[in-house]
Formats: structure tokens, C-alpha cells, sequence
């Protein structure tokens, strides 16, 4: 029969993944590979196969599978919010449910404008956001979104968003060296508020580690408090995307806690419900919330599965999951062997550096060490060697396009929070046999 299924790379080949098994996923021959990328995009925190959210799910499909959440509440829904906030910063006291990451975002951005207009502010519209982002693949998300292989042929579609430079350490684009530069990745934040106006700026967008598209790039220790400065000062909400990063990705409950700032929107996803069904939200600051609720009362518009009691049992079920075990305050123990061992890495030739927090690890990769020249990207040097992982056993992710031409190279190691130290030091092992064989492949 031929293959119906159309992809987003249709050329391409892809292996056949048939079941996973906590840190593990196996081919049909049998073959186990080491899940370096939680299912490919850092999704499956709490592994594969864990029969305790199945049966969660299974039990609440038999009870009630679907009411749409326009016109009923249902009892999955009402618990899985209270448990969200529960974990959540200090006064933040609302969650609005989605389906996916991309509905967050650009949710976020919605409530942001809804914000300004039960505040009297109709003229702020306009988003701020930082180059080689990403914050999804809806037509708003991608508008946000920075990365140029995400955003080109789409331009057309897309409304203006100004972007800045991304805190972006290892190739400063002033030159300069953390933390004796000023901060002007943050000051960049000001300055284009300044440009636009303040008057019409409703927001400013962010991810605390820029996954895939920038290689695991953290943003320095007083970025984000710097950032919470200067939107309080010009009436801008501060939008954090939390997507990768929440539910135990960075350690904590969500990344934002390492900088120690509450912010006013924030976009959650992907491990809220480990992969076992699709779900995402976004949280919001009580002010936010009690804003609209005091004005029009009505939210954006709802998509037709956002809170459906199947998709809120699975996340009751993987929030039990990883509190039963608590793998949360064990990734902080689990990261540190992570990072230790990618630094094993860095002496390696075709590494320029080792970057990451928490179970969100970056490789950069370069075609000449002394001047981090980067490869073209036509040799695919990413996509080879984290091939030449796969054959070896380990699954992660190749990305690519964190420089203003289209070049740069990154392996990204992101396992789930039940991985073990041993798992982590034999999968870098074997990424290690993989640069070393890369780059015979790469310089052939």
C-alpha cells in the first residue's frame, strides 16, 4: 500500500518507532534507542509507557470523553486549573486551557491585547519579540516567532512584530562578555519600546532557554529581571513562554523561577501532559484576569478540545506522576550529570561550546574552533551527526539556523526526568563517537 501519510519533510525517510518504555523507544526490529528529546520535541518528561495515565485516560473516556467548554465545566477541567495554579508563581491565579503550544502563545497574546482594552488602551497592539525564537506554528505564533527557516514563505501572512537580538551569550552581538556587558540583550527590550512607542506596545515575548532553534541558549541571571523593570516602567506585559521549559524541564516547576520574576502571562504545554494527550494553557497574573472579569468578562475564543476531560485526566495523572516520584527535585541531580558529561564534550573539534539548564542541554557546533566559523549549511552537519547518534543508539535533536545568514549548528539533549545518571553518561558517550565520526564525514 502506498504511503498516505504526507509529512513535513516528504522526502526524507523516516524510522518506525513502535512503543517506549520509560527513557527508552524501540524500532521494529527490536532495536532501543536512548530518548534524548522526549519524544522528539521535548514533550515526554515523565517517559513513555507509564500505564497509570492510560488508565486515567481510558477511565474518564468511559465516564465522559467530550463536553465542549463553552457552555459546560467539566469535573477533569476545574481540577487540573486549581493544580496548574497550585504550582505556579505567586499571583498568578488563572489558566485559560488549550490544545497545543502554539494555541498558548498566541492565546497569550491575545489576552495581552484584551488586557489593554479593558484598560482603556486600545492603541496598544503592537508585540515585541526576539530574533531565532520560537514560539510556534500558527500564523500569529509564527509572526512571533523569530527563527527565519519558521517564518520564510510566510512573510505575507504574518502582522508586524518587532524583534530584537536574542540573549544570545556565546556570540554577542555587541561583542562583549557576560556579565561585564551591560546587559544590552536586555536594554535591546527598551530601545525598541522606544521605537514603537510606548504608548502602542502591548507586550514582550520570551523563552527563558531558547530550545532547538538557538541550541539550549539561556538568558543571563538578571535578564529577566531587567526585562520585568523595564516593562513595568512603559505598561508593557512581560509574556513568558514556557512551553519547552515548564513541568520539571528546567528542575523547577517552570523555568521562569531560576530568574526569581512573576510574570504576566505565561504560555505552558508539552510536558503538562507528558505526550499522552494534547494540552496547553496559558497562565495568567491575577490582574490580568480580574481586569477582563471586571470589564466585558469574555476571554478569547475557545477551540472546540481545549479542556476536554480525556486530555485534563492525562495531566491530572502525569501531575500525580511526577509528584509520587518527584521527579521534578530529582532532575536538579539528574541535570548536573547531564551538563557535566556534555562538558566532557567541549575539547572536541568541531564543539565551540556547551550550553543549557536543567534537562535542556545544547552542543554548538563549528567548522573551525579558533574562529567558531560555522558550517554551511548545506553540508547538514547537525541532522548528520545526531544521525550518526541514532545509529549509535541515541535519539536527539538536531538545530540549525541560529545566525543571521541561515548557518549554525546544534545538537540539543533534552531526555525525560526519569532518565538516570547512567542512561545520560552512556548516551553522551555515544554522542562522542558520533562528533568523532562526523567529522570524518563532514571534512571528507
Amino acid at each position: 500500500m502506498a504511503d498516505a501519510l504526507f509529512r513535513s519533510e516528504s522526502r526524507r525517510e523516516l524510522p518506525l518507532i513502535q512503543r517506549g518504555e520509560g527513557a527508552y523507544v524501540y524500532d521494529g526490529a527490536g532495536k532501543r534507542y536512548f530518548d534524548a528529546t522526549s519524544g522528539g520535541v521535548m514533550v515526554a518528561n515523565i517517559g513513555h509507557g507509564v500505564s497509570e495515565v492510560a488508565d486515567a485516560m481510558a477511565a474518564q473516556a468511559r465516564r465522559l470523553a467530550f463536553a465542549f467548554h463553552g457552555q459546560v465545566d467539566n469535573e477533569r477541567a476545574l481540577e487540573l486549573a486549581a493544580r496548574i495554579v497550585e504550582r505556579a508563581p505567586d499571583a498568578m491565579s488563572n489558566v485559560f486551557l488549550v490544545n497545543t503550544g502554539s494555541e498558548a502563545t498566541e492565546t497569550a497574546v491575545k489576552l495581552a491585547r484584551l488586557y489593554h482594552l479593558e484598560s482603556a488602551q486600545p492603541q496598544r497592539h503592537k508585540v515585541i519579540a526576539r530574533r531565532h525564537s520560537y514560539h510556534g506554528s500558527g500564523f500569529g505564533s509564527i509572526a512571533i516567532s523569530g527563527g527565519p527557516q519558521v517564518r520564510a514563505g510566510y512573510e505575507p501572512y504574518l502582522f508586524a512584530c518587532a524583534q530584537i537580538p536574542p540573549a544570545y551569550c556565546h556570540r554577542c552581538p555587541w561583542g562583549k562578555t557576560y556579565p561585564g556587558c551591560d546587559l544590552d540583550c536586555a536594554e535591546e527590550i527598551e530601545a525598541a519600546i522606544l521605537r514603537e512607542g510606548p504608548q502602542n506596545v502591548s507586550c514582550f515575548i520570551a523563552e527563558p532557554v531558547v530550545g532547538r532553534s538557538l541550541g539550549a541558549a539561556p538568558a543571563p541571571a538578571q535578564y529577566f529581571a531587567r526585562a520585568r523593570e523595564i516593562c513595568d516602567r512603559h505598561g508593557v506585559l512581560l509574556i513568558i513562554d514556557e512551553v519547552v521549559t515548564g513541568y520539571g524541564r528546567l528542575a523547577r516547576n517552570f523555568g521562569i523561577e531560576h530568574w526569581g520574576v512573576t510574570p504576566d502571562l505565561m504560555a505552558i504545554g508539552k510536558g503538562i501532559a507528558g505526550g499522552y494527550a494534547p494540552l496547553a494553557g496559558v497562565l495568567m497574573h491575577r490582574r490580568i484576569a480580574d481586569a477582563i472579569r471586571a470589564g466585558s468578562g469574555r476571554g478569547p475564543t475557545g477551540y472546540t478540545y481545549a479542556s476536554n476531560p480525556v486530555s485534563c485526566a492525562a495531566a491530572l495523572a502525569v501531575d500525580a506522576y511526577l509528584r509520587r516520584h518527584r521527579l521534578i527535585e530529582n532532575a536538579g541531580t539528574l541535570a548536573a550529570c547531564l551538563i557535566e558529561a556534555c562538558r566532557s564534550l567541549a575539547d572536541h573539534p568541531l564543539v565551540s561550546d556547551v550550553r543549557g539548564l536543567g534537562l535542556l542541554v545544547g552542543v554548538e557546533l563549528v567548522a573551525d574552533k579558533a574562529d567558531r566559523r560555522s558550517f554551511a549549511r548545506e553540508q547538514r552537519a547537525a541532522e548528520t551527526i545526531a544521525a550518526l547518534a541514532f545509529e549509535r543508539g541515541v535519539w536527539m535533536l538536531a538545530g540549525t539556523g541560529g545566525q543571521a545568514d541561515g548557518r549554525g549548528d546544534y545538537l540539543v539533549m533534552a531526555p525525560p526526568l526519569v532518565a538516570s545518571a547512567s542512561d545520560v553518561t552512556q548516551a553522551v558517550s555515544a554522542l562522542a563517537e558520533a562528533l568523532d565520526a562526523g567529522a570524518v564525514a563532514l571534512r571528507a
